[in-house]
C-alpha cells in the first residue's frame, strides 16, 4: 500500500470537515422548521454518507500523523545510537593504543647495577636491562653491559615505542656517555670524557637532543 503523505491527509481531513459542517448546518435549519430546497435535499443525500466517514477519516489522519512522528523519533534514536557506537569504537581504539604503549614500556626495565644470569655475549657490570612479559607474567635478564660509572639510565624511542635506545652516563667513573640498542644491548655510541659529572645524574632527553649538566658546563648531543 502506498504511503499517504501528511499534507494529503490534512487536505482530506479539511474537505471532510467542511462537508460535515455543511451537513450540520442543513440539519440545524431543518430542526428550526425552515423548509429545505431541492438543492439542499440533494446535498443532504450526497453528504450524509460522507458524514459517517469523517470520524473514520479523522482517526486515519491521526494514525498517519502518529506513524510519521514515530518514524521521525526512530530515525533520531538511530542517529543517536550510531554516534554512541562511533564514540565507543574510538574509546576502544584509545584503550588498545594505551595497552600497546603500556606493553611496549613494560617490555624492558633498565637500571644501574650488576645483573645476574646475563646472557652469553652481554656480560658486564654497570647496566642491566630486564625483560618483562605479561602473558604469561615473567621477568628475565635481557642483557647486561659494562659501564664505568654511576649514572642513571634513560630510554628513548623514535615514536614512543619503536627503536628503543638505552643511554647511561659513566658519572664519577670514566665520565662518558653510552648508548645501547634496547632490544639486543649492542653498543651504538661512546662519547669522549666530560667534566663535572656527578653520581646518579640523569640525562635530559628532548625530541632531537640529549642534555647533560656538569659542574660548570652543559653538554648537548644530537641523535
Amino acid at each position: 500500500m502506498a504511503a499517504v503523505s501528511p499534507r494529503r491527509a490534512r487536505l482530506l481531513l479539511l474537505v471532510l470537515l467542511a462537508a460535515q459542517l455543511l451537513l450540520l448546518t442543513t440539519e440545524a435549519r431543518d430542526a428550526a422548521g425552515s423548509g429545505r430546497s431541492v438543492l439542499e435535499r440533494g446535498l443532504l443525500r450526497v453528504l450524509a454518507p460522507l458524514g459517517r466517514l469523517v470520524g473514520a477519516a479523522a482517526g486515519g489522519a491521526r494514525a498517519v500523523s502518529e506513524h510519521f512522528a514515530t518514524q521521525s523519533a526512530l530515525r533520531a534514536e538511530n542517529r543517536r545510537l550510531r554516534r554512541e557506537v562511533v564514540d565507543l569504537r574510538r574509546s576502544q581504539l584509545r584503550m588498545e593504543g594505551l595497552e600497546s604503549e603500556v606493553e611496549a614500556l613494560s617490555r624492558a626495565v633498565a637500571f644501574a647495577g650488576a645483573g645476574s644470569s646475563c646472557p652469553a655475549g652481554s656480560a658486564g657490570s654497570g647496566l642491566t636491562v630486564l625483560k618483562i612479559t605479561s602473558k604469561p607474567p615473567a621477568i628475565a635478564t635481557a642483557w647486561c653491559a659494562a659501564v664505568d660509572g654511576r649514572g642513571a639510565p634513560v630510554v628513548t624511542t623514535s615514536d614512543g615505542r619503536s627503536n628503543p635506545i638505552v643511554w647511561m652516563l659513566g658519572a664519577e667513573g670514566d665520565d662518558r656517555l653510552y648508548a645501547f640498542r634496547g632490544d639486543t644491548g649492542e653498543r651504538l655510541f661512546t662519547s669522549a670524557p666530560m667534566r663535572g659529572l656527578r653520581h646518579f645524574e640523569t640525562l635530559i632527553a628532548t625530541p632531537q637532543r640529549l642534555y647533560i649538566a656538569g659542574d660548570n658546563a652543559v653538554y648537548a648531543f644530537a641523535f
